[in-house]
């Protein structure tokens, strides 16, 4: 986007990714609507500029991003066609044109083969070329399956009140019947699924909690990322490494953070109870150490 209107030539992109070069941003991110020729313009002049490019996509589907050297993607899925089977495909796009983008994706998450041959083809993709994953489950959990969890006054009151004041008018899901958070409440585990069967198959997850989505409360969200992951099946000990050593890994900074190691930053969470047995233990918060120095102590009220 350029000044809120769509970029319409591939010079508009180049100079876009090269104002934001000169800005000093650290990463280019590539977001939903770039089709499969504007993701790669953008890819390669900031790859030119010696920035990595982050993809939230679903116009260009995660298999052509990673041949085009797209170096992250966001989110547990895509939506894009191409990860459904090929007869779910054109009703999707008419599940599209009919209630739009947003509700059309429960449509999608009913729709699609969790150990199918089209989902491993996007796993297959992220592997081969060593592109790493951020499913940001609690973003998509907030919206799509509401509960007093997430919604209720005790989390939300944790946010800053202009994000709260933000979230008042029901975000992307405000025109939902009833029945269509039903829907995708029962669908829900497939987006769980599909996120363990990333894991098992041995794709690079990180965890974040993709701020300020609706509901998405700062640093307690990333917790409650941690607890759905652990909920889709991935063992506690390889969630804490998604935190800790995966995103250094993601990063190329595993040679400074990620791991306690001599010589690393000394950036310590201490915990009162141990999260191998209890994901949630993780909240119990003893004390917070940046670069070796304490900088809190005691248990946070949440």
């Amino acid at each position: 986007m350029l000044n809120g209107k769509p970029f319409s030539t591939e010079q508009e992109i180049r100079n876009e990714v090269d104002r934001q070069a000169a800005a000093g941003v650290d990463y280019i991110k590539v977001y939903a609507k770039s089709d499969p020729n504007q993701t790669a313009v953008a890819i390669d002049e900031a790859h030119k500029r010696g920035l990595k490019v982050i993809g939230h996509l679903q116009n260009t589907d995660w298999p052509t991003a990673a041949a085009e050297g797209i170096d992250f993607v966001a989110h547990a899925v895509s939506w894009s066609a191409s990860a459904l089977p090929p007869g779910k495909r054109a009703a999707y796009q008419a599940e599209q044109n009919s209630v739009g983008p947003i509700k059309a994706r429960i449509f999608w998450l009913e729709s699609v083969d969790v150990n199918g041959p089209e989902i491993g083809a996007v796993i297959a993709s992220l592997k081969q070329h060593h592109i790493s994953d951020d499913p940001t489950l609690i973003a998509y959990k907030t919206k799509f399956v509401p509960s007093e969890e997430y919604r209720g006054k005790q989390n939300v009151s944790l946010a800053p009140a202009a994000m709260q004041q933000s979230w008042e008018d029901g975000g992307l899901t405000a025109d939902w019947t009833p029945s269509d958070f039903a829907r995708m409440s029962r669908a829900w585990p497939r987006m769980l699924q599909i996120v363990d069967r990333y894991y098992r198959e041995g794709v690079l997850l990180t965890t974040g909690s993709d701020l300020p989505n609706e509901w998405v409360v700062p640093g307690v969200s990333l917790h409650q990322e941690m607890e759905l992951l652990s909920q889709a099946g991935i063992p506690n000990e390889a969630v804490l490494a998604m935190a800790t050593r995966n995103a250094a890994l993601a990063l190329g900074l595993e040679k400074e953070i990620g791991t306690v190691e001599t010589g690393k930053c000394a950036d310590l969470v201490v915990l009162r109870a141990n999260p191998l047995n209890d994901i949630h233990n993780a909240e119990q918060i003893q004390y917070v150490f940046s670069a070796g120095r304490l900088v809190m102590s005691g248990t946070p009220s949440h």
